[in-house]
This record gives structure tokens, C-alpha cells and sequence, in this order.
């Protein structure tokens, strides 16, 4: 009977073909994991867009607005999420129905208390009183979100511009934002704001391209739509989308990551 095991030469040249295995898998298995949380993303915010229709039937077809703090669109519409108890302390809820309200390619925030902005691969948390929210998406505030009185109180947006908003009626179409990856709950992008030179962390000043203009997903972001699709779109094509009435399509370029 032949006992003889493997040379030294034989088990250098399995280990070697087993790291050539690995080295062709391993994007492969990366590129699986990156669509699989890219459909959970683009699932979370159809869901999202559901709860604000229901939401917007509930309330005489009335466009969501609110008024900060506690009364703000997650905790508007996490009743009509399922989840009755996330408005009155949303840290106990988050592994709940509003866990829709996280993109899965993004880390959640680490520490417990006070308000701070996200980034590309993490959530932001915002300061509800007396409990912390956090989300990965912003809702398209031409849609709904603050009232244009509070805006116009925090010198954010003037109130003449209410005119361009969609809060009168949203058109089903497929080109109309309702929300979106972002660094912050909310985003009112319009055709002249220029590409931010933060792609990662995004800006926080500037209440348009620059918290939803981020590389969350491979230079593209996810966003549902007033139609009742959600899809992945690529940073350029952002300023082609009808995020407002008199918003007009710009060609943009995006520059490469280094």
C-alpha cells in the first residue's frame, strides 16, 4: 500500500491555485453583496414613498409638512410603516418597521445623544426632542418636509419660491424625486448649484446637490420616485431629474475619485 502524502512542491501549487480561486471569487462575492444591499436600498425607499402616499390620503391629499422636533415626515409617517410607537422614542424603534429608513451600505451612528450629519457611508442622526432619529435618506423637499414658514424663518429658503415646489399635487412621473440616499432628512437641490467637492462627507450649508450628491453607491445614489419606482442613478444624471416645477436640466461633470 502506497502511503506517500504530498511533496512540498504539490501543496505550494494547490495553496497557489486556491489564492488564484479566492483572488477571481472574492470581487465577484463583493459585487453580489453590493447589488443584494443596492435592492434592500432602492426596497427601503419604495416603502418610504408608500407610507407618504398613505400618509397623503389620510390627510385629504394634503402634501406632508412639518414643523421640526418630534413632528417631522419619519415620525409623520411611521404609522402608516407599521410602527405606531417610533414617534415617541425612535431609539427603541430602530430595528422595527422604521428600520426601512436605513440605506444597508451605511454604518449607524455610534454614540447615543445629540444631533450630527452623515456622510456617504454613514447616517445621519437627527436631534428629535427628547429622543435622536436616525436615517440614511432625505425627502425631497420640493415634495414635502419643513413648512416654507420655517425655511423662511431659518433664512433656508425664501417663501416666493413655494410657487416651484410639487406640494400642490405630485405628478406621477419618473422623474420626480421623493427621496433619496443623503447626509441629511432633507434636500432641496436646484438647477444652478454646481457639483460639491465633497463626494464623501457632502455639505452641510448647503441645503441641495451637496447632501445628496455623495458616493454611496459607486458614484451613484438610490432614489424612489413620484411613479412608484425606485431605481440607481449616476451623480451626473441628479441635475436631469425634475426635483422641482422650473428645475431644467444641466449637464454636469463629476469628477473620478482619486
Amino acid at each position: 500500500m502506497n502511503n506517500k502524502g504530498f511533496t512540498l512542491v504539490e501543496l505550494l501549487v494547490v495553496i497557489a491555485i486556491i489564492a488564484l480561486l479566492m483572488s477571481i471569487l472574492m470581487p465577484v462575492l463583493g459585487k453580489a453583496r453590493s447589488q443584494a444591499r443596492a435592492i434592500v436600498c432602492q426596497n427601503n425607499l419604495r416603502q418610504l414613498s408608500t407610507g407618504l402616499n398613505l400618509y397623503q390620503v389620510s390627510n385629504d391629499n394634503k402634501a406632508l409638512e412639518s414643523q421640526g422636533g418630534q413632528d417631522f415626515w419619519f415620525t409623520q409617517i411611521a404609522g402608516y410603516l407599521g410602527d405606531n410607537d417610533y414617534r415617541d422614542d425612535p431609539q427603541q424603534m430602530l430595528e422595527g418597521a422604521m428600520a426601512v429608513i436605513f440605506c444597508p451600505s451605511t454604518r449607524k451612528p455610534q454614540t447615543v445623544a445629540g444631533g450630527f450629519w452623515g456622510s456617504a457611508k454613514s447616517a445621519w442622526r437627527y436631534h428629535v426632542t427628547p429622543y435622536n432619529a436616525e436615517g440614511s435618506y432625505a425627502m425631497n423637499g420640493w415634495v414635502g418636509g419643513w413648512t416654507f414658514e420655517q425655511m423662511d424663518a431659518y433664512n433656508t429658503l425664501p417663501l416666493e419660491l413655494k410657487r416651484i415646489s410639487f406640494r400642490d399635487g405630485i405628478p406621477g412621473r419618473a422623474d420626480i424625486p421623493v427621496f433619496c440616499d443623503s447626509i441629511w432628512v432633507d434636500s432641496l437641490p436646484q438647477d444652478w448649484q454646481e457639483v460639491p467637492v465633497d463626494l464623501y462627507g457632502g455639505g452641510e450649508d448647503d441645503v441641495g446637490f451637496s447632501r445628496v450628491c455623495i458616493d454611496r453607491h459607486k458614484m451613484a445614489i438610490n432614489l424612489s420616485f413620484a411613479d412608484g419606482h425606485a431605481g440607481r442613478v449616476q451623480l451626473e444624471d441628479l441635475w436631469k431629474l425634475k426635483w422641482n416645477k422650473k428645475f431644467e436640466p444641466v449637464d454636469v461633470q463629476v469628477p473620478a475619485l482619486p
